[in-house]
């Protein structure tokens, strides 16, 4: 998965959440406005080199951090700073998978809890991150209220791709 399935899922988060549109129809590259929406509204920075890249797990958390407010991603898990293993607490990445810890969004990838901030994120990592923000239950916690303000909006599919068969 690359960058930019990343941010244009993340862009669909936020824009559903606030209630905003992405105008889609006079794109020359499809994804262009998702970069231009993520930009105006901080979910990105200025790496327009690396959007075809493979997605970090760090880049892929810190993006989708971005997406949504402190409210929406109640914290339900103590996790001290300093307690991940590999995530050093002042690594750029850090308060957005601190974020996803406390959250319940991200338990680690072993018993250690560690999160693998330099592997590239996997298609089903990343919609399991998506799913427990959708639906908080899915966090770990059953006590958690089922509705949450993006589970209504949530909406991430990605565009369609027409591949043309040669005969």
């Amino acid at each position: 998965m690359t960058v930019i399935p990343s941010i244009v899922m993340a862009c669909r988060i936020h824009a559903n959440y606030y209630g905003n549109a992405i105008d889609t129809t006079d794109a020359s590259v499809w994804y262009q406005p998702y970069v231009d929406y993520a930009k105006a509204h901080k979910l990105v920075w200025e790496a327009d080199d690396a959007y075809n890249s493979p997605a970090r797990r760090e880049t892929f958390v810190t993006i989708f951090s971005y997406a949504m407010p402190e409210e929406a991603l109640k914290v339900i898990n103590d996790v001290e700073d300093g307690a991940i293993p590999d995530v050093a607490v002042s690594a750029a990445y850090a308060q957005s998978v601190y974020r996803f810890y406390r959250a319940g969004i991200l338990t680690g990838n072993d018993a250690k809890g560690t999160f693998g901030p330099q592997t590239t994120i996997t298609r089903g990592a990343a919609a399991a991150i998506i799913s427990r923000m959708a639906d908080p239950p899915l966090c770990g916690n059953p006590s958690r209220s089922t509705s949450s303000p993006l589970s209504r909006f949530l909406s991430v599919s990605l565009p369609t791709t027409r591949v043309s068969k040669r005969v």
